[in-house]
């Protein structure tokens, strides 16, 4: 006996599948290299106000299309992620000097204390009262 049904509707088979074109990335035209020295140098002497993704593009000299992109495929963080973690440094550093940590807050960007220590302790581990408290038994 012929089976007339066509093989994919079989029921122990599945339906055939469509391959997708696996060609390897190739940059386009607008995929300019991210100048992130001038990033960073352009964050750390405004931390203590409010950057946003248009400021850092107009840095980049990019679009804000072009900079999300040119940030997910050259480094593993986010435009936002680099200013948290360059202000984290900045407070620990103002820490490190003596300030208090609604001081180094301040000075860093934050908004108040429990911003800080809510990406201080993300971004290191230890809240900004444990840091003060071993770099004291350190010293």
């Amino acid at each position: 006996m012929l089976d007339s049904t066509p093989r994919y509707f079989a029921r122990d088979a599945s339906p055939p599948l469509r391959r997708r074109s696996c060609a390897p990335y190739a940059p386009t035209a607008f995929a300019a290299a991210l100048p992130f020295d001038e990033i960073v140098a352009y964050i750390r002497g405004n931390l203590n106000r409010r950057i946003t993704l248009e400021d850092i593009a107009g840095v980049a000299r990019l679009s804000v299309f072009q900079l999300v992109h040119a940030f997910r495929r050259e480094s593993a963080i986010t435009p936002y992620g680099l200013v948290l973690d360059l202000r984290v440094q900045h407070a620990k550093a103002l820490l490190s000097r003596g300030k208090s940590i609604a001081d180094a807050a301040y000075g860093a960007g934050f908004c108040d204390q429990s911003h800080l220590t809510r990406h201080f302790r993300r971004r290191t581990g230890v809240t900004p009262k444990q840091f003060l408290a071993a770099s004291q038994i350190a010293a």
